[in-house]
């Protein structure tokens, strides 16, 4: 706990040296639903509310997720898990008022054994020129029986109401590393609402709630569609998304996954 208070400190004083100081206080809140029926019916869910500071250069938000599962086998509930708490630090900072290099910084604890025990994410972006931007990063996950580790690293270019991203991720795991890569495309509409569609296929997918369990899955294509868009007069920004996997989940034997998201954002 010591360690989160520091990490907590020290993203309040980084936020407060920012060099522009207008901005917002927000509310956050969100609702993500992931479920599979092979080999058996598995229905994720994860609720969060969070409270957060974002102007031009820094966003820092603290956020609690509640997860929830229920598995069935033949018609039979398996396992129920409900009110499954993890805890998240968000922070984001840009480096100067033409935003060259910008960073993320994500951690997460949670006492539960649903997600992660620790959950470390950083990401940067650096801009290229002539619309390029590059970027990398790195995720862990410390669970009670086993970690991961996944790299990425992606290249990004902006075409006035278009940008376009083909990123790969490494996931490093024994016996060798295993490899996915992903394509998505935005057109933005009023500057800052979009539509973006996304495909990907390989066997180191990036999870944004990731179970233990999704570990053992040896390959999946996918497909996503997100639209994010501002409502009553920009205080509110709306995020909704679909997904769609096509997961192998043993040798040889496959299964089709779903996903849906929304999440809000308030300006106070």
């Amino acid at each position: 706990m010591k360690n989160i208070l520091l990490i907590v400190f020290m993203f309040i004083i980084v936020s407060l040296s920012a060099q522009d100081s207008t901005g917002n206080f927000q509310v956050l809140t969100g609702y993500q639903f992931d479920t599979y029926s092979e080999p058996y019916q598995r229905n994720y869910q994860v609720a969060n509310v969070g409270f957060g500071y974002k102007n031009e250069l820094t966003a820092i938000y603290g956020k609690l997720n509640l997860g929830y599962l229920n598995m069935y086998g033949d018609g039979i509930e398996t396992q129920h898990l409900t009110n499954q708490t993890q805890y998240e630090l968000d922070y984001w900072q840009s480096l100067s008022q033409k935003k060259s290099t910008s960073f993320w910084l994500n951690y997460a604890y949670s006492p539960s054994e649903l997600f992660p025990e620790h959950r470390i994410i950083f990401g940067v972006w650096q801009k290229l020129g002539a619309g390029f931007l590059v970027n990398g990063g790195v995720n862990h996950y410390r669970f009670t029986e086993a970690n991961a580790t996944f790299l990425n690293i992606g290249l990004e270019k902006y075409m006035g109401r278009y940008w376009v991203e083909g990123k790969t991720y490494f996931y490093l795991k024994q016996p060798s590393v295993t490899m996915s890569y992903s394509l998505t495309g935005r057109v933005f509409f009023k500057d800052v609402n979009f539509l973006q569609v996304g495909f990907s296929c390989g066997s180191a997918q990036d999870e944004p709630f990731i179970l233990e369990s999704d570990l053992a899955a040896l390959f999946s294509y996918t497909g996503h569609i997100r639209y994010v868009t501002n409502a009553f007069n920009n205080k509110l920004r709306i995020y909704s998304g679909v997904g769609y996997l096509y997961e192998e989940y043993l040798d040889g034997m496959w299964r089709n996954r779903f996903t849906v998201g929304i999440g809000l954002t308030y300006n106070l």
